[in-house]
Order: structure tokens, then C-alpha cells, then sequence
């Protein structure tokens, strides 16, 4: 064969993995002058027909490209309809088999989460049609996650289909996909099952009566101030209108340490009637809702039937009066923490005497803010008018009949308070983390059994 006539062509690939095929081809050209037998362990030359072998003249080099998944071919004109041909048949999508199929334990992660955003990102890589529903903040952020693997191993790192399927009772993920394919995936599976941060929310729910000085409540006035070497998101100012505290009123921020709060709440204590509804403690996973809930649910008459052998029946429905909170927290990597706040409070104000039924006041607010990780984050607003009818009368002269209207009097007293909510996270990222707050919070324990048993109000025990 001339020299003249010697080309060169790059052949891509679909399926078969360039350097297995490059291989494959060698062995069929060094035997393209033998009997061909039927191949019967991995890794032998499969049968080609002789006839397609016997086209072949001179030398042909195959020379595997990764970067481009495909095949570089050297050989004579004539050559390349056969090599062509003979690559088409080979390059063809693998029946599932045991080295197609692989069983991934997940450490940290759900099965059917990471299974789900796997499946979406292989489907917009193939072009499939992506899944429509919603996608849950954590998923998306996996998402993410897995893309950044892909983005710095290239959409040509995984080649053909890759199937994942969640199972759910050893939370594991079946993959079936071409052999070349798992070490990327593993790598893909290493962003995706990590331990997700916690946070520790504390709350602590009271209610402050507001006097003719703060009768108006919070007077708010925001003014955000973002900086990237600032430890606070935004100032909060606001009157107490406590003028024994401060003259000029009690101004506060979103307080870095806890312990500013113990300071605000005791000022509080001491200048209004300060009234802790709930003090609740709860952990949450990233990006996963954590509710809260304390109360009772009281019976509420609904109907009221008569019948001739049980006389008077009454049926009663029963409604929550509770203190509801609801906190869904979004860590990222320098421990700030995003909040969705959502708090409904729901109380008897009154009782009706003709209906002879309680009066049920809700309040309910939703907001969400940023903070640092051990800031307090304080909201307040929800005002509420407690109405009480009160009689004022002259002892013994105001009972007497009828003469007694002269000597009592009938008013109605509103009283007006404000629910004040502080919320503040700790971020629990290892477990050093979660045994260092569990000595805390065990100290803190102690010293008021301490405390208890030196004002002598140590609860008795249980006989």
C-alpha cells in the first residue's frame, strides 16, 4: 500500500468504551487470516465474519481517544467502509448484566432524594423530558451539587443511559449503566451522602402588657446593612417606652450570644408584666421542617338535639388551643442561617354567657429572616385587646336591691399585650458539636436544681 494512499478518520462512539474496542479491533486484524472460533470467557474477540475480514488489506492502526470517546483509524482507503462497518456492529449498547448492575449503600443520604435527583440530572444530560414536580430546597441544592462534579469531569464523563432505582428498605440505590460509568458515579454519590447539618432551635414565647407608655407596641425602624465582614445581617431599633430602663428608650439589635437575651428578658420582667407562654427546644435537620406544638384541645358544643328517650343530647366538636411553631432552617457553608418562621397562637380571650362557650383568639404571623449561627432573632407586634367587665361598688350599700345601682358602677377594662417571639439557632455540624451543647445545656440543668433547691421550691418527688 502507498504511502499516498494511507488516510486518517476519526470514528465517534455511542456505547463501547474506546479503549476496550481499540483492543478488540487489534485482536481481529492480528487474526483476520485465522479461524475465528466463538469466543467463550470476557475479554475474547467475538466472532466477525470472514468474508468482512477478508476486505481488509495492509495494516490498520486504531489508536483510542478519550477525551473525544472515540477511535482514531490509520489504514489504506480501501480499508475504511470494513473498519467502519466493523465498528458499527461493535458499537452497540450492552444487555444488562452483572457488571452492568451495581448496589450503592447510602451512609447519610434518603434513598428515594438522591435517587430522584440523580434520575433528573442523567435526564437533562440525555435530553430526556425532566420531571415536573416541585423540587424541595434540599434536593435542589443537591442538584447542584451533582452538577459541579459533572461540570468538572465534562458531559461526556458518563456515556449511554444510566438507570437509578431507590430501595427503600436498605436504603440503597440499584444503578444499572456501562462499566466506565461507576467511577464517575461514585464520585457523584460522595457529594451527594453527606451528613446534613443540624440546628438546635431554641424559642422562648411570652407575652408582654403593655402599659399608656406602650400602648403603640414596637415602634419598628429597619435599616438593612449588608457587609460581608459584618457579623450582624441588619439593625432593629425600638421604644419599650421603659423609662426607669433607659430615658431614651431601649434600643436592641439582633443579639449575637444568648446571654443578651437573659439581659432583655429580666429588664423586661422587672418594667412590665412579662408572662413566658412557652419556652419549646427542638433540632432540625437542613432544610427540613420542625414543628412545634403545645396546648390542649377544649370541647366546643356543636349541636344540641332533643329525643324522647334520652331527653337533651348534645354533640361537641373539639378545637386546639395551642402554641404552634413551625421553623424551617437553610444552612450554608459559614453557618448563617436562613429561618422561615411560621407561629399561630390560639387562646380564649373570653367566655360567651348566653352560648356558655369560650371565646377563641388566634394570632398568627409568617416572616422570614437571616441570622448568624447563636443570634438571637426577636419578633413582635402581634397585639391583642383583652376586654374584662368589671363592678366597682360600695360594700354592703351596692348590694342592696334596686337602691344598689346608686352605689355600683360597671366599666370595661382593656388590657392590651403584645406576643414578643425569640428564636435563636445553634448549628450542630459534627458530632464535637452536638456533645459540646449537650454539656451546656446539662450545666444549665444543674444550676438551676441548684438554684431550685437553695430557694427551697425543689419539685417533691413522686411517692
Amino acid at each position: 500500500v502507498r504511502e499516498e494512499n494511507i488516510l486518517i478518520e476519526i470514528i465517534p462512539l455511542k456505547y463501547a468504551d474506546e479503549t476496550e474496542l481499540a483492543n478488540i479491533l487489534k485482536q481481529v486484524f492480528v487474526q483476520r487470516k485465522t479461524k475465528v472460533r466463538k469466543p467463550q470467557k470476557k475479554g475474547e474477540v467475538p466472532v466477525i465474519s470472514q468474508e468482512v475480514l477478508r476486505g481488509i488489506v495492509g495494516e490498520v492502526t486504531v489508536i483510542p481517544d478519550e477525551r473525544l470517546h472515540s477511535l482514531i483509524i490509520i489504514t489504506a482507503e480501501p480499508n475504511l467502509e470494513v473498519v467502519r462497518e466493523l465498528i458499527y456492529k461493535l458499537d452497540q449498547e450492552s444487555p444488562p448484566s452483572a457488571d452492568n448492575i451495581r448496589v450503592f449503600p447510602l451512609q447519610n443520604g434518603k434513598a428515594e432524594e438522591v435517587a430522584g435527583v440523580l434520575n433528573e440530572l442523567f435526564a437533562s444530560m440525555g435530553g430526556k423530558e425532566k420531571a415536573t414536580r416541585p423540587r424541595k430546597v434540599k434536593e435542589k441544592v443537591k442538584l447542584e451539587a451533582a452538577k459541579e462534579v459533572l461540570g468538572k469531569e465534562g458531559i461526556g464523563a458518563l456515556e449511554g443511559t444510566v438507570k437509578v432505582v431507590a430501595d427503600k428498605r436498605t436504603n440503597s440505590l440499584i444503578i444499572t449503566t456501562l462499566p466506565q460509568n461507576f467511577p464517575t458515579i461514585k464520585r457523584l454519590l460522595e457529594k451527594l451522602d453527606v451528613r446534613s447539618p443540624q440546628v438546635l432551635i431554641k424559642a422562648l414565647i411570652a407575652e408582654v402588657t403593655l402599659t399608656d407608655e406602650t400602648k403603640f407596641g414596637i415602634e419598628w425602624e429597619y435599616s438593612g446593612r449588608w457587609s460581608s465582614s459584618s457579623d450582624i445581617t441588619g439593625e432593629v431599633s425600638a421604644t419599650w417606652g421603659l423609662s426607669s430602663f433607659i430615658a431614651e428608650g431601649f434600643k436592641y439589635s439582633i443579639f449575637k450570644e444568648s446571654e443578651d437575651l437573659n439581659a432583655l428578658i429580666q429588664a423586661l420582667a422587672k418594667n412590665t408584666e412579662f408572662n413566658i407562654l412557652s419556652a419549646p427546644c427542638v433540632l432540625a435537620s437542613d432544610n427540613e421542617e420542625a414543628k412545634i406544638k403545645i396546648g390542649e384541645s377544649i370541647p366546643i358544643l356543636k349541636d344540641v338535639s332533643y329525643t324522647e328517650t334520652s331527653g337533651t343530647v348534645k354533640s361537641y366538636d373539639y378545637k386546639d388551643v395551642a402554641i404552634e411553631l413551625t421553623v424551617t432552617p437553610t444552612i450554608n457553608k459559614n453557618k448563617d442561617v436562613a429561618l422561615i418562621i411560621h407561629q399561630v397562637i390560639n387562646k380564649i380571650s373570653a367566655y360567651d354567657a348566653e352560648l356558655n362557650a369560650p371565646i377563641l383568639a388566634t394570632r398568627e404571623s409568617q416572616t422570614s429572616v437571616v441570622v448568624k449561627d447563636r443570634q438571637v432573632i426577636v419578633i413582635g407586634g402581634l397585639m391583642r385587646d383583652d376586654k374584662t367587665k368589671v363592678v366597682s361598688k360600695i360594700p354592703l350599700l351596692g348590694d342592696i336591691p334596686i337602691l344598689g345601682l346608686f352605689f355600683r358602677k360597671h366599666h370595661t377594662e382593656i388590657q392590651k399585650t403584645e406576643l414578643l417571639v425569640f428564636i435563636t439557632p445553634y448549628v450542630i455540624t459534627t458530632p464535637e458539636d452536638a456533645d459540646a451543647m449537650t454539656k451546656r445545656e446539662m450545666r444549665k440543668s444543674k444550676k438551676i436544681s441548684i438554684r431550685l433547691e437553695q430557694e427551697g421550691l425543689e419539685p417533691e418527688e413522686e411517692k
